[in-house]
């Protein structure tokens, strides 16, 4: 993530209950003082708008209610500092000499799941500029070598071309059915699950024994998932699906290639039927309408 400023981006990393500054190659130690310091390098860069650098980095973390079982890792703050340092290297935030970008690492432990963050100038104290090219698909190739260095457990790449790059550095990887958070998303700020998450991991949990369309919706519909196919308007199935979780609503296709419809049968091992489960599809649609006129139909407030 690429922000604009360095105060607020210091303000809410490190005045977070039971945040813990780790490392630095600055003197100062509040947002303020450090802030200050990063303003030396943006200096040399007046015009470059997001020269806040901004990462997150955390370790795997299942709750215990998750398909596979509980789990949790956890690395002590030596550790941290070191994955940090060899991230910053690797994306070419720190060279030789001047050649290096201002930083702060931080650890957040206001979440179940440990992680740390990087605030890091974009800015080197040379003048030049950290290339932000591909920078995500960059990076995803540096954490799973850390994974591996540090005995982590793998998570699959997000795409088949990140995972052709990890197998050139010699380790086995797969890419992920689900479709890669956005930086945004990976630092969601109440620590929680993106209802993209919540979304793909109901419909994991409730597929698991390949159950038939039917079946799919209806368990979806009991878990508080709402579904959303989609009809042409001669009112023909377009083979085509949405889910809504607390009011939000994601397209299958938005939560990874496994959620499409298509790929719910493909990936999923869903099997479809149009004479057996074309009901249950138009029942859902029909749902929703109704769901649509009630909205329609709220009544209005009166101001006297």
């Amino acid at each position: 993530m690429k922000n604009k400023s360095f105060r607020t981006t210091l303000k809410y990393v490190l005045e977070k209950e039971k945040a813990k500054l780790l490392d630095s190659n600055m003197g100062g130690k509040t947002p303020t003082q450090l802030a200050k310091e990063f303003g030396a390098a943006r200096r040399l860069r007046p015009n470059l708008k997001r020269a806040c650098g901004h990462i997150v980095l955390s370790i795997p973390h299942r709750d215990t209610n998750h398909s596979k079982g509980g789990y949790h890792e956890h690395l002590t703050d030596e550790q941290y500092v070191d994955i940090a340092q060899r991230w910053l290297k690797e994306m070419k935030f720190l060279g030789d000499g001047l050649h290096n970008s201002q930083y702060a690492i931080a650890r957040h432990q206001d979440t179940d799941h440990e992680h740390i963050h990087i605030i890091a100038s974009r800015i080197r104290m040379d003048g030049t500029v950290v290339s932000d090219s591909w920078d995500y698909r960059r990076s995803e190739v540096v954490v799973r070598q850390l994974e591996k260095e540090f005995g982590l457990e793998p998570t699959p790449c997000s795409n088949e071309r990140v995972a052709e790059k990890v197998k050139e550095k010699g380790i086995e990887t797969k890419e992920s059915d689900r479709r890669a958070p956005t930086q945004r998303q990976t630092h969601h700020e109440s620590g929680k699950p993106t209802v993209k998450q919540r979304l793909a991991d109901i419909i994991d949990e409730v597929s698991q024994d390949k159950p038939t369309m039917t079946q799919l919706i209806g368990r979806l519909q009991r878990q508080g998932v709402k579904v959303h196919p989609t009809f042409s308007t001669k009112g023909l199935f377009r083979e085509a699906i949405a889910f809504e979780l607390d009011g939000v609503k994601v397209a299958g296709n938005k939560l990874g290639s496994a959620y499409s419809f298509p790929g719910l049968q493909r990936k999923r091992g869903v099997s479809y039927e149009c004479d057996r489960d074309l009901r249950a599809i138009e029942k859902a649609a029909a749902l929703e309408l109704v769901g649509r006129r009630r909205q329609r139909k709220k009544p209005q407030l009166e101001l006297s």
